[in-house]
């Protein structure tokens, strides 16, 4: 049924995820030397289209460098379990720093640079074009309305390099008041990457430098006239997506520079040659007024945190009633599951899919292994006289083990002793999740909410499609936005957006999936500033679960980013060490309601 030249991904429907899955475990079959050697280069090789392109890049092993250090990936695993209970999770904030002025780089002018921007930054534009073309630089400006689509993108860009030339640096100015910059600026980025890395090669100072309006420290708290949710989360895309293409082109010099949304053209012009023309690599750059900042992450243990809960005052009971995002599945599920334990509130749970039969199918009821349950599938088709289809059977099969999951939550929720209420919603659908969240008001009160939604297509920036980009992107910021304008924050005990670590760091094939997660933690910081003292809310930047979207087998490919998987008993201790440290019940009387 496998044919070596199928593509992996549209025929076969394995995605770059479970591709590295398959061949960890497959590496683990080998020789130790040999998986030494194997190992260097597993995410690359997760990347190959088709089975003889695997075939044929094993084959070249004995080509690989000898020198590949697996002891360096066995050591960060130990060490990151070293410690106990939830302080096993190491926890960290966001903080500003103060950056000194950039060096000037030695490498040579590119030969085209192209600016972006709306006709409102005109009077920028032309400081910005002023600095660079006394630099030496060449450059050519591209109305930001020339990026309506992938198509007119393309055909915009083959019309200037006829007229100029290849392009080999890139500033793309995405205007503060623009509700619609990070699609065109993805799609902008496919566009150009293999022209700007050539570059990179030749010696020139190839680069991308994206522009933000989020104060000049990325918290977009420090602009006035701030301009609305949708526009929020644009600019805090752009920052996720730059993050990952620094990722994804080493060797282009790339930076998002944030400015303040009252910052004067010349002053523009000034952080903007600044930048490009630095020597060094620091990817994320503010400038508030001549100060130039950047971002770091510095410890904060809970035993430096005071601890707000009072013993005879719960931070919920079974009055309460929370909305979970993604409540059934994964990470989210774990955590609602020790809620319910605790506290036994009501949960209204919101997830995509169908709620599923109270029993499974008989054609698969009762079996465990994955060979077991492919080969009832595929038996059940052929006495139906259906063709077999070895994409829809894995379809089949991925399905079947989401239903049981929810299946299994839903069940154990209620025998904790939890009222569940599942509404099959796509929260991507802001009138449908808006309704549901108006639809609870109408009988009662939301006490708290835990936003765990999300969904990951991974590929590089070069193989991804921008409606895949949109898809991963939408699922967290719509219904970020939806809970942001129907939730009720003068009532709310809490609001929890769960986020990633990679959209701090960024992540290599991951654009859609940083991009959503760093626009979701500035909706947060965005909320935090509008809701009253008694309200928490937070964005809580999970590293990778065990239980979470990220396989167990992957444990060792996380660790040689210098991360650990988060054992679930232990993350979940943290969540509720969280929710019992933020949160302060006798600041304000609970409220008893019925839903």
């Amino acid at each position: 049924m496998l044919d070596p030249t199928l593509d992996l991904e549209a025929d076969l429907g394995i995605d770059s995820i479970k591709r590295v899955e398959i061949l960890n475990n497959f590496r683990k079959l080998l020789p130790e030397s040999t998986q030494a050697k194997l190992e260097s280069g597993i995410e690359k090789l997760a990347g190959t289209k088709t089975l003889q392109g695997i075939i044929d890049w094993i084959g070249t092993l004995n080509d690989l460098d000898e020198a590949v250090a697996v002891q360096s990936v066995a050591d960060n695993a130990v060490q990151a379990k070293s410690t106990t209970n939830y302080e096993r999770v190491a926890r960290g904030r966001v903080v500003q720093q103060d950056l000194p002025a950039p060096q000037p780089t030695v490498k040579q002018a590119p030969d085209l640079t192209l600016v972006v921007a709306s006709e409102g930054k005109s009077a920028a534009v032309k400081q910005v074009i002023s600095m660079l073309t006394a630099s030496g630089y060449k450059n050519v400006v591209l109305e930001r309305a020339s990026l309506a689509d992938q198509t007119s993108i393309l055909a915009n860009l083959d019309a200037l390099r006829e007229m100029h030339g290849s392009i080999q640096a890139v500033i793309n100015i995405c205007d503060g008041e623009n509700a619609d910059v990070l699609l065109p600026t993805f799609a902008l980025a496919k566009a150009v990457e293999s022209e700007l890395k050539l570059a990179a090669e030749a010696g020139k100072n190839a680069s991308w430098i994206n522009v933000t309006y989020l104060g000049g420290d990325f918290t977009g708290q420090s602009n006035k006239n701030g301009a609305g949710l949708e526009a929020l989360a644009q600019q805090g895309g752009v920052v996720g997506l730059t993050k990952t293409i620094a990722k994804e082109w080493p060797e282009v010099h790339v930076k998002v520079v944030d400015v303040s949304t009252i910052i004067t053209a010349k002053d523009l012009a000034s952080c903007i040659h600044s930048e490009l023309t630095a020597a060094d690599s620091i990817v994320e750059i503010g400038y508030r007024g001549k100060q130039r900042t950047g971002l770091d992450v510095v410890d904060a243990p809970f035993r430096d945190l005071p601890i707000l809960h009072d013993a005879a005052n719960p931070v919920l009971d079974e009055k309460s009633v929370v909305l979970v995002t993604g409540g059934a599945r994964g990470i989210t599920a774990r955590i609602t599951l020790d809620l319910a334990r605790k506290y036994r509130p009501t949960f209204v749970i919101v997830g995509r899919m169908a709620k599923p039969d109270e029993v499974e199918s008989k054609v698969t009821y009762g079996l465990r292994t994955a060979k077991e349950i492919k080969a009832a599938l595929i038996e059940d088709r052929r006495s139906a006289g259906e063709q077999i289809n070895v994409r829809e059977i894995e379809k089949t099969y991925q399905q079947l083990l989401r239903e049981r999951e929810i299946r299994t939550s839903l069940d154990a929720l209620k025998a904790a002793g939890a009222t569940v209420k599942y509404a099959s919603v796509d929260i991507s659908d802001q009138e449908a999740f808006g309704e549901l969240i108006d639809n609870i008001y109408e009988t009662g009160n939301l006490d708290g909410v835990i936003h765990g939604a999300g969904i990951i297509e991974d590929a590089l920036i070069k193989d991804k499609t921008v409606e895949s980009f949109a898809r991963v992107f939408d699922t967290k910021i719509k219904g970020a936005i939806t809970l942001a304008r129907h939730v009720r924050l003068e009532t709310l005990r809490f609001m929890y957006f769960f986020s990633s670590v990679v959209g701090r760091t960024g992540n290599s094939g991951q654009a859609d999936y940083v991009s959503a997660n760093e626009a979701l933690n500035k909706i947060a910081r965005d909320l935090k500033a509008k809701a009253p003292a008694t309200t928490r809310i937070a964005s809580l930047m999970w590293g990778p679960w065990q239980a979470g979207m990220a396989p167990p087998e992957l444990e060792a490919v996380f660790a040689s980013h210098g991360w650990s998987m988060i054992q679930p008993q232990d993350g979940s201790l943290c969540f509720m060490e969280t929710l019992d440290r933020d949160c302060n019940p006798v600041a304000r009387p609970m409220s008893h309601r019925k839903l």
